[in-house]
């Protein structure tokens, strides 16, 4: 079930949503772009499933974020002591063309990042400032080392371009065509475009 920011109604959908109208839900028609917050979450979910057929396990955040990471493929450092864990930041939204010529149109858009998860050896989340604490500045560079922020010679300037080429692009590819939870197939178009998404960053300390 979903209900909408600032919306009157919670929607049910998926395999078992006949069970809701025993709960007095009813039958709608809905149209994508005038239930937009309604078709981003739906669009999460659709990716989340198909992600899922390739090992990835997602954690729904608030403000239609979705974060899937692979918990069985860790990289291992300080002798075997931390894992490191690379996912996606998975993001949908919407954008209205309001000029004369997009005449109100909606369109559905992904915003990929990666992100990475720290654990230790009995599984909890680490912070940088934890990380740093407990095992050293060694092991921060190490993983800085793992998100590509460093290489031999320092500071990789190319980072942003790197992740994208390598890793981005080749996920948003492989996700291809999906399912929506009302079974509608979706596709996502595997053009990219760099953007500056406004967020605040986990500070080192």
């Amino acid at each position: 079930m979903y209900a909408p920011t600032r919306g009157d109604r919670v929607f049910g959908y998926g395999p078992d949503a006949e069970w809701l109208l025993t709960k007095s839900f009813k039958t709608c028609t809905v149209v994508f772009e005038r239930e937009p917050r309604l078709t981003t979450r739906m669009i999460l979910d659709g990716i989340a499933t198909k992600a899922g057929t390739f090992g990835y396990a997602p954690m729904f955040e608030k403000m239609g974020r979705c974060r899937l990471f692979k918990w069985q493929e860790p990289e291992r450092i300080v002798a075997q002591r931390v894992s490191v864990f690379k996912g996606y930041d998975i993001r949908a939204l919407f954008l209205a063309d309001e000029t004369n010529e997009g005449a109100g149109a909606v369109t559905f858009h992904l915003v990929v990042d990666v992100c990475y998860a720290l654990r230790d050896d009995l599984a909890n989340a680490l912070n940088f400032r934890e990380l740093v604490e407990r095992f050293g500045s060694a092991a921060l560079k190490e993983v800085r080392q793992i998100q590509r922020d460093l290489i031999p010679t320092g500071i990789n300037t190319e980072v942003s371009r790197e992740r994208l080429a390598k890793d981005i692009v080749p996920f948003v590819k492989e996700l291809g065509s999906f399912a929506l939870p009302c079974n509608i197939q979706a596709k996502v178009l595997s053009d990219p475009v760099r953007i500056v998404v406004g967020a605040q960053d986990e500070s080192l300390w």
